[in-house]
């Protein structure tokens, strides 16, 4: 691990600020990797607080800058309808799979798939939130639920067209008896 790196670069001799160093370039490029990453992670510690985030995160939150978003109460932000219903905190459940939403700055609602595990970080237990924004599969389904609706629709039309069609038939034929003998007579 890292902190084993750093003990075995202070024992070769290796000077404390190049360790430091190392140290604050591996936190930075963790964070590129999590920035870089197309879905929103979050830490939410125990006490349901937002104690970090990456650009993806920020993004479909809607918020301006970290600062806004870190130290919010996550249920301000994720899952506001299921406040104090948290399947890891208050179920007792180990891993959370679900559809949920996520509130934006704006107060809008965007649908996401999130996952929410324990984790461990420097001995402090937190959630570790990764989530997924669904709109565009939502607005899929919608679009064929009324493309549906509108087959089933036009089917039922031709149905009738078809049954109209059939009764306007089968009173066609005696009429046309029925005319035949008027003109005879």
């Amino acid at each position: 691990t890292l902190l084993a790196t750093i003990a075995r670069l202070l024992g070769q001799g290796v000077a404390r600020r190049e360790a430091v160093e190392a140290l604050l370039n591996s936190e930075r490029n963790l964070q590129r990797i999590l920035d870089s990453a197309c879905f929103g992670v979050m830490v939410v510690g125990m006490d349901r607080r937002i104690r970090s985030a990456n650009l993806a995160a920020l993004e479909m939150s809607g918020r301006a800058t970290m600062e806004d978003l870190v130290g919010t109460p996550c249920n301000d932000n994720l899952c506001p309808a299921e406040a104090d219903r948290c399947p890891i905190l208050d179920l007792g459940e180990t891993v959370d799979l679900s559809e949920r939403a996520l509130r934006t700055a704006d107060g809008g609602m965007i649908p996401i798939i999130k996952s929410v595990t324990r984790i461990d970080l420097d001995g402090e237990e937190c959630l570790l939130e990764t989530f997924v924004d669904i709109s565009d599969r939502k607005r899929a389904e919608e679009d064929r639920r009324q493309f549906q609706l509108q087959v089933a629709q036009s089917q039922r039309m031709e149905s009738v067209g078809t049954l109209a069609s059939g009764v306007a038939h089968e009173i066609n034929n005696p009429l046309n008896v029925v005319m035949n003998f008027a003109e005879l007579i």
